[in-house]
């Protein structure tokens, strides 16, 4: 499975934390039985607060600035130029949802089961889908933020409260 920024038409290389390369490669053995070769992204690193800013004036730090995350914006199926696309796929429904998720078509469904592999499956402690927020309708953010388990909505003794996520 390769791995490619969304404006760049090779795989390219990526800046991360060790932790991430780990949920990367649990995440292309999650892909792999959908025939899917590629992941597309929209962003690894980038030293910034949730929500925007720079974590230096004191807010909290986008796990984007650990490079502890990573926006997922397709998947790309093997031997063809076609998608699954969070940004055109995706059924928007409720924020949230609990898996499975309710679909609408075999593209929607494929992405609603991944997002769902990603949390139940542990690969990543932080998914937020397209149901999220008007910030995440073209991807998924997905993170290792340390002691959450988050899809859409927290889990009740188990997520820390974490500013910019709510509960």
């Amino acid at each position: 499975v390769a791995f490619r920024y969304v404006s760049n038409s090779e795989p390219t290389a990526m800046l991360m934390d060790c932790s991430l390369g780990i949920s990367l490669y649990r995440l292309t053995q999650a892909v792999i039985p959908y025939g899917i070769d590629e992941i597309i992204h929209i962003g690894i690193y980038n030293y910034r607060c949730i929500g925007g800013g720079d974590p230096s004036t004191g807010c909290t730090p986008s796990q984007h600035a650990y490079a502890t995350a990573i926006d997922l914006h397709a998947f790309g199926l093997a031997g063809s130029t076609e998608t699954y696309s969070t940004e055109d796929d995706f059924v928007i429904t409720t924020r949230a949802d609990p898996c499975p998720i309710p679909s609408f078509n075999d593209k929607d469904r494929i992405l609603k089961e991944l997002a769902c592999t990603m949390w139940s499956g542990r690969i990543f402690n932080i998914v937020l889908t397209p149901n999220y927020n008007a910030d995440h309708r073209n991807h998924y953010h997905v993170d290792l933020t340390a002691g959450s388990m988050y899809l859409g909505s927290g889990v009740e003794g188990v997520d820390p409260a974490i500013e910019g996520l709510g509960h």
